[in-house]
């Protein structure tokens, strides 16, 4: 029950802002093609920060594994510097 009433929050708000979207920039054009214009830039950017946010987990994962499988992972950095 919790999370189909989270899925349907993270609907309702996809669909807002997909709405804000499209009604932004029907207000600056009021042209027919600007709406697929729209669907295609809001695609695109929803796509990006999916990218950025996967490889943003990927990375601190990545991290967390080295730090465990080495326990001093910049230990020879730290022998260069001093």
């Amino acid at each position: 029950m919790y999370v189909v009433r989270m899925f349907n929050r993270s609907t309702y708000i996809f669909k807002t802002m997909f709405g804000a979207t499209v009604i932004f920039i029907r207000l600056i054009k009021r042209r027919i093609t600007i709406n697929y214009v729209s669907v295609f830039v809001y695609n695109f950017i929803s796509h990006l920060s999916n990218v950025i946010f996967n490889s943003f987990n990927t990375i601190i994962f990545f991290i967390i594994v080295v730090q465990k499988s080495t326990p001093r992972p910049f230990c020879f950095l730290h022998k260069m510097h001093t």
